[in-house]
């Protein structure tokens, strides 16, 4: 009997942390613009914008954050040193970490329909495994 009731209250928690996730999830504009971490200036594109499948994607961060980008699962980590290399493009002094989707790059263009970004966002004097994750969604055509 014990048993069954820890199994219920632990269902119960489960189920209430899943409608909290649902309804407190950023999946438009204005919930991104107000659910941004520390650091972060601005999303590009923003949150449930439509663009164009061969947009330029990333994140406008205050000086003194860096960032990765995790675009629909592909995690994009490296810095291209060469115009036209495949990795992200950072220019830290005004904040801009972006990447270009093209031929022959990793993600050549942005998937029909809804993408989404993870940016793993860190305060560079902390280093990135102080790094913490900004979500958002947005849709491609």
């Amino acid at each position: 009997m014990v048993r069954r009731l820890i199994i219920l209250a632990t269902l119960v928690v489960a189920g209430s942390l899943a409608v909290w996730a649902y309804n407190n999830g950023v999946t438009g504009s204005d919930e991104a613009s107000q659910s941004k971490l520390e650091g972060v200036e601005r999303l590009i594109p923003e949150s449930g914008s439509n663009v164009p499948a061969q947009s330029q994607v990333g994140i406008d961060l205050a000086v003194g954050y860096d960032a990765n980008l995790e675009i629909n699962g592909k995690l994009i980590s490296n810095v291209a040193t060469k115009v036209g290399e495949d990795g992200l493009q950072k220019n830290l002094a005004i904040g801009l970490v972006t990447y270009q989707p093209a031929a022959g790059h990793r993600i050549e263009r942005l998937a029909q329909g809804q993408n989404c970004i993870i940016a793993n966002v860190w305060k560079r004097q902390d280093g990135p495994s102080a790094s913490k994750p900004q979500s958002w969604c947005f849709n491609a055509t």
